[in-house]
C-alpha cells in the first residue's frame, strides 16, 4: 500500500498552517518513522489533524506494520485497557502525551 507514491515526487502531498510537504519529503519522513519500529508490529497510533500522524500512518502501512488508530482525545482510563488488552509494541503519539508513556 501506498508503494506508487514515489513517482508523485515533488507535488504538493500535504498543506499545513506553515508549509507544504511534497510526496517525496512525505515519504522520507514516513519511511525514517517505520524504520525505527524495525518489522511487523503492532503501533498505538494517536490521531491528531498533523502531518506527523498522516507520515506515521503512511510508513506503518508502506512497511507492513499494523497502526491501531487511537483517538488523541481517548478517555484514559479506555486507553488503558486497550494497552493492556492489546499490548502494543510501539506507541506513536504527539510530543504532549510522551510523558503518560
Amino acid at each position: 500500500m501506498f508503494s506508487d507514491l514515489g513517482r508523485y515526487d515533488d507535488r504538493n502531498a500535504l498543506r499545513t498552517e506553515n508549509r507544504v510537504i511534497s510526496y517525496r519529503d512525505l515519504l522520507a519522513a514516513s519511511d525514517r518513522i517505520a524504520s525505527a519500529v524495525g518489522g511487523r508490529s503492532l503501533v498505538f497510533l494517536f490521531c491528531t489533524n498533523t502531518a506527523a500522524s498522516i507520515a506515521g500512518y503512511v510508513g506503518f502501512l508502506r512497511h507492513r506494520i499494523v497502526p491501531v488508530l487511537v483517538d488523541d482525545a481517548l478517555d484514559d482510563a479506555l486507553l488503558a485497557r486497550l494497552v493492556a488488552l492489546y499490548r502494543p509494541a510501539f506507541f506513536w503519539l504527539p510530543e504532549a502525551r510522551r510523558a503518560a508513556f
